[in-house]
C-alpha cells in the first residue's frame, strides 16, 4: 500500500516550531527539487529502533535535507543532529514526487531502504 509523505512534515504534530525550504535546481550533477526542513522546537524528541540500536532522528535544531531527482522514483533523505552531524541517511522507492499544496513536495512510497543500523 502506497502512503502519502511531505517533504514538510506539514502532519507532524509533534513540531512546534520549523523553517522550511524548498528549491528547484538545474545543475551539471542534479536536477530536481532540494529541500530543507528544520527543526527549531519539537514537543518531544522522535526516537526510532534499528536492530539493537536507538537513533534520535528528530529534535530541537535537528535538520531534514531531501534530494527529489527530476523524472525518478526515488528521494534521498540525510536528517542531521543539532550539531550538524549526520545521524541518518535513506532513500525512499516511490511512485511519483509532485508539488503539492503552497507549493510543498509530496511523494508516494512504496518502499524504504534504511540500514539495518548507523
Amino acid at each position: 500500500m502506497a502512503e502519502r509523505k511531505y517533504a514538510a512534515r506539514s502532519s507532524w504534530k509533534r513540531i512546534v516550531k520549523r523553517h522550511y525550504r524548498e528549491r528547484y535546481l538545474e545543475t551539471t550533477s542534479f536536477t530536481g527539487y532540494v529541500t530543507r526542513l528544520y527543526l527549531i522546537e519539537v514537543k518531544h524528541p522522535l526516537l526510532v529502533r534499528y536492530s539493537e540500536q536507538e537513533i534520535q532522528i528528530a529534535g530541537d535544531g535537528y535538520s531534514w535535507f531531501q534530494q527529489f531527482p527530476a523524472g525518478q522514483k526515488h528521494v534521498g533523505t540525510t536528517v542531521f543532529n543539532a550539531h550538524g552531524q549526520i545521524v541518518q541517511s535513506y532513500i525512499d522507492i516511490c511512485h511519483g514526487i509532485r508539488p503539492g499544496f503552497f507549493g510543498t513536495i509530496y511523494f508516494w512510497i512504496w518502499f524504504c531502504c534504511r540500514p539495518a543500523s548507523a
